[in-house]
């Protein structure tokens, strides 16, 4: 009998975009819900904001967090790899490549192994708050520099304040 692999998670963690860094956004999903598009919106410098809280798993997943534990939505793209495809919530399937993000080179997020050439992107590079996000081809432009970071020190998960943590660089 074959054994379920188990799901290693990070801590709850921001994607922040830093594409324009002094503008303080990242990917929010509009609600936690299956085919909700993941916008770029202001940071919640509170850290309460779940739909803002990401955790990366060990098997290629990009996870919405969920304080009880077990993941139930993550990133994906709707429809196929191509340019303009917009980013969406999916229930976890490690078995769909358009769920599987690997981190590429510093500050950029693969597409997925379906979509390789293709990184997250804030679409027409505006960082105004509720654009759109999605995947494109890769260009070099800002508009697909990424960070993965912890919310900001002091904030308050749950009744409990959240440590500084190393940063992590894609």
């Amino acid at each position: 009998m074959v054994q379920p692999t188990r799901v290693i998670l990070s801590g709850p963690s921001l994607l922040t975009y830093f594409g324009a860094p002094s503008d303080n956004m990242c990917a929010q999903a509009t609600e936690a819900t299956v085919g909700k598009p993941v916008l770029l919106q202001k940071i919640d410098s509170t850290g309460r904001n779940q739909l803002q809280l990401w955790q990366i798993g060990n098997d290629g997943l990009i996870y919405l967090y969920n304080h009880d534990i077990q993941p139930m939505f993550c990133l994906t793209f709707a429809g196929r790899a191509e340019d303009s495809a917009p980013l969406v919530l999916a229930f976890p399937n490690p078995s769909d490549d358009n769920q599987i993000w690997l981190p590429v080179c510093f500050q950029n997020l693969g597409a997925s192994r379906n979509g390789t050439g293709f990184f997250l992107d804030d679409k027409y590079g505006s960082s105004s708050a509720g654009n759109q996000l999605q995947i494109y081809h890769a260009n070099g432009n800002p508009s697909q520099r990424w960070l993965i970071q912890p919310p900001r020190s002091g904030s308050v998960r749950d009744g409990v304040k959240i440590p500084v943590l190393e940063r992590k660089v894609l």
